[in-house]
């Protein structure tokens, strides 16, 4: 599950592959190219049956807050 809690709104979801699927957030507004914006969103899992464990090796311990740059593929602008 993926909900935007500042920034913008969840949109479509669709599979990437087999086991993986991608949500595209909506920025509250279009950017100018280089421009930076705030976004707050929370993600939660839910398995049927336990996940490999190398897919959890991620981040050690708990994350509070967490900085990432996005550059978006060409044909998902």
């Amino acid at each position: 599950m993926v909900e935007v809690v500042r920034g913008g709104r969840v949109g479509d979801m669709y599979r990437v592959t087999e086991g993986l699927f991608g949500v595209d957030i909506l920025l509250d507004r279009p950017l100018m190219r280089g421009e930076t914006t705030l976004m707050h969103y929370r993600t939660t899992f839910g398995y049927r049956t336990s996940p490999p464990p190398e897919f959890r090796r991620g981040v050690l311990g708990t994350m509070r807050d967490v900085t990432l740059w996005v550059q978006f593929h060409p044909d998902r602008l």
